[in-house]
């Protein structure tokens, strides 16, 4: 019997929470997968010769022909598995590409499936739901990291195929643990994050906006601009659809407003370091949702601006504050609230969620042991 299960996800694309993923796996993997062996789906996961070394670049080269790099490297990893699991960080809104493919073979391959700090839906149409059903009544495990996906597979009829675990990454004791706080406070400069996303652009999520906002607040309250430093993150630094732009865009704003600010771009062998650095903030304003994750695990006060159906579910999950709950098409005086209520908070001491971490991490520990 193949004693092996490939972990599928986005991972080698240079995204700070699909690298994440994959650390919190490998570091996790005889707690999550017992004796069997992993490999996880990445371009470079076959790079013995040089045609297999074709595949991985075209599997990442963003080209109309990228899709078929990845599942050409699928099929030859999964043929050698007995489960296939999706590892994380995944939006279950339709069963389509690669993974479809991986799941009519099923039977021909000999395939399991699993799933793992997933979210079910949303749906853009009828077709993709029934898609997304009828896969799940075949897989074996499934734990899921919100709420609303309890909703949906309540909707489906399905739920009593989950767990309810959170977020993959609260499993990383190296996240939890993070910087301490008291550190954080022997700083004499006041640190803020800003983690952008450039699929939030288009969306409400403006550079200008956002630094206006945060000299509004700052201004009101009586802070002065040299004693803030801001890191700007880019979080996913792909070429073609990553956050290098954006992140710079809003660097160049704080710094017209006469912030101090740094651009930190990710690089995917320093994941931890990313996290870390994430974690060393007092405030941090995320667009990202795995910085506003790193934040709230690390106990960083955190504004979540909610482009995407993702954020929101978080926000619920954790019980965030309505005050730092941003909607994607919040103008100047919205954001500049939600950075008051978060300059509140340094003050009374308090990190604006229901929910600790604690709590999230003992929920993630029961509900993502023996996955397979």
């Amino acid at each position: 019997m193949k004693n092996k299960v490939l972990v599928y996800g986005y991972y080698g694309h240079d995204n700070f929470g699909d690298e994440l993923f994959q650390h919190t796996i490998d570091l996790r993997r005889n707690d999550l997968f017992g004796q069997h062996e992993i490999v996880f789906l990445r371009p470079e996961s076959m790079n013995a010769g040089s045609g297999q070394r074709f595949l991985g670049r075209l599997a990442r080269s963003g080209s109309p022909f990228s899709a078929v790099g990845r599942a050409i490297i699928a099929l030859r990893l999964a043929s050698s598995v007995q489960v296939v699991c999706l590892g994380g960080g995944s939006l279950l809104s339709d069963v389509k590409g690669t993974l479809r493919l991986l799941w009519l073979l099923r039977r021909v391959l000999r395939l399991r499936f699993s799933a793992i700090g997933v979210s079910v839906g949303p749906f853009t149409n009828d077709a993709a739901r029934r898609r997304v059903r009828n896969f799940l009544t075949t897989i074996d495990r499934l734990v899921v990291r919100d709420d609303r996906s309890i909703s949906e597979l309540r909707t489906m009829g399905l739920e009593k195929l989950a767990n309810y675990g959170g977020d993959l990454v609260a499993l990383n004791p190296l996240v939890m643990d993070g910087p301490s706080i008291v550190a954080r406070k022997e700083v004499n400069q006041l640190s803020i994050g800003i983690a952008p996303c450039s699929a939030a652009v288009g969306n409400g999520f403006s550079p200008s906006t956002i630094a206006t906002g945060l000299e509004t607040a700052v201004i009101k309250s009586g802070l002065a601009m040299n004693a803030i430093h801001v890191s700007v993150f880019a979080l996913n630094s792909n070429p073609i659809n990553g956050d290098v732009a954006v992140a710079q865009d809003v660097a160049h704003e704080l710094a017209a407003r006469g912030f101090t600010v740094t651009v930190r771009v990710f690089e995917a062998s320093e994941v931890l370091k990313f996290a870390q650095q994430i974690g060393e903030a007092d405030l941090l304003w995320s667009v990202r949702l795995h910085a506003g994750m790193v934040g709230y695990l690390s106990g960083v006060r955190t504004v979540v601006h909610s482009y995407h159906d993702k954020c929101l579910a978080f926000a619920e999950d954790v019980g965030l504050k309505e005050a730092l709950l941003v909607d994607q098409d919040a103008d100047v005086r919205a954001q500049a609230g939600a950075w008051e209520a978060a300059f509140s908070l340094l003050k009374s001491g308090g990190l604006g969620v229901e929910f600790t971490r604690d709590r999230y991490r003992d929920r993630a520990e029961r509900a993502y042991a023996s996955i397979t």
